[in-house]
């Protein structure tokens, strides 16, 4: 009996194991670069199976695998394009030589330039949430305080505006929403830095550079600070803040494919002053309030719209040293009140064959009524401005825009008897584009 049963087993052995063997596909290969550099761990392996292996320090690998019929053969390296190609599994050995293409990155490659990168690419930029701004040390909640401490920036006595690189504030343009902002700040005050007119947290992100920037933002800037307001909010909700100086308060109504926003704030810094002591002679303590509205809609699956209103109004006075007497015994006296509207409107979508079109509207206005001891100064100024770019991109890495824009400045001053006042309209068009010549090589112009 026992005989038998070993007979049974070895005549098993001898059919059925030469089968199981024949059964088996061995696959086997190298794996290169396009010049011919062996890739050591590259993974090779068969798509929805456990069957594989990694190539070894001279690119070549090895495996054996029982699956049958065509399959999907993928090998991937770090670095490089996935490369997959069908295989026939019959049993016959496999032999494959593939070559890895390398994937292009931003990191490593050199860009020759005729003009200069794009301002919105934030590979280049630092990106702030808006709770980073409120956090930072000594930016008191200011989006340009809070900028004013990275490195490149600076501050210029009591001035307000960005300063990059020994710059003038004029040469920084703050941009939301795709479109420039004419007076991002409180109007000047004599020896008193004034802070930015917008929340952070009107904003999903800023972005700020002190490189070049793109055709679209115009040249001779030193640096460029883009706004990005947040899109169509999907819950309702309700935010309250409270601070030693003021409050804030915002409401949310989400809809089905769109969403409206309300915001407000106040702020009196009295009570500070009346308890940190100042170097200042402040008659009314810097007293502000305002307000926001914002609506979003989705127009198509690609397609957004923006609209955002602010209306701010600020009123001061302070006595300072006068400047013609070096005892500093006289005084002059400086009283502010400063009403200003800003409101855009922008929309972005994607187009027939893969065109990206992106406009935007915009309208600023600005009074100043300022008294300068008993002498009036006032001052108005408007500005309308559109804008419209084209953008698409050119196989997977080149890309072209070109687009156009028109400003219409209006301003108005007023200097006790004295007046001057000017209109002017502006209009431009820029043309550029990304070419990839090798992976580590693009020419933009």
């Amino acid at each position: 009996m026992i005989q038998r049963m070993k007979f049974t087993l070895f005549f098993f052995l001898v059919i059925f194991i030469p089968s199981l063997l024949l059964a088996q596909t061995k696959i086997s290969g190298t794996v290169s670069d396009k010049q011919g550099k062996p890739i050591p761990g590259a993974n090779v392996l068969i798509k929805d199976t456990y069957d594989g292996a990694s190539s070894d320090e001279n690119g070549k690998f090895s495996f054996s695998t029982d699956e049958k019929g065509e399959k999907m053969l993928s090998v991937s390296f770090l670095g490089f394009e996935n490369h997959e190609q069908k295989i026939v599994l019959d049993g016959k050995e496999i032999v494959i030589k593939v070559s890895l293409k390398e994937k292009t990155s931003e990191l490593n490659t050199v860009t020759i330039s005729a003009g200069a990168f794009e301002a919105s690419d934030e590979k280049k930029m630092v990106i702030l949430k808006p709770l980073d701004i409120v956090t930072t040390a000594g930016a008191n909640g200011d989006v340009y305080g809070a900028l004013q401490t990275l490195p490149g920036t600076q501050q210029i006595g009591e001035k307000e505006g960005l300063y990059v690189r020994g710059g003038d504030a004029t040469e920084t343009k703050t941009i939301i929403d795709g479109i420039a902002v004419d007076n991002p700040y409180f109007t000047s005050v004599p020896d008193v830095p004034q802070r930015g007119r917008f929340s952070p947290f009107l904003f999903k992100g800023t972005s700020f550079s002190t490189g070049g920037y793109s055709a679209q933002y115009g040249q001779a800037l030193s640096s460029a600070l883009i706004l990005e307001t947040q899109d169509v909010v999907e819950q309702t909700g309700t935010n309250l803040g409270i601070m030693s100086v003021g409050l804030s308060a915002g409401h949310n109504i989400a809809f089905k494919k769109s969403s409206l926003g309300f915001y407000g704030g106040y702020t009196n810094l009295k009570p500070y002053i009346s308890l940190v002591h100042q170097n200042r002679d402040w008659k009314h303590a810097p007293e502000a309030s305002g307000g926001s509205v914002v609506y979003r809609l989705k127009t198509s699956k690609t397609g957004l719209l923006k609209t955002f209103v602010n209306y701010g109004y600020n009123t001061l006075s302070l006595d300072f040293s006068s400047i013609e007497d070096v005892t500093g015994e006289t005084k002059d006296h400086f009283s502010l009140n400063n009403n200003n509207w800003f409101a855009n409107a922008s929309y972005k979508e994607i187009i027939a064959k893969n065109w990206n079109l992106f406009t935007a509207f915009a309208f600023s206005d600005n009074r100043d009524d300022i008294h300068f001891d008993t002498i009036p100064i006032n001052g108005h100024n408007s500005l309308y401005q559109g804008r419209a770019t084209l953008s698409r991109g050119v196989g997977n890495l080149s890309i072209i825009r070109f687009g156009g824009e028109f400003l219409k400045p209006d301003v108005d001053q007023k200097y006790y008897i004295r007046s001057q006042q000017y209109k002017e309209n502006f209009g431009a068009g820029f043309a550029e584009g990304d070419i990839y010549i090798t992976r580590k090589l693009v020419t933009r112009a």
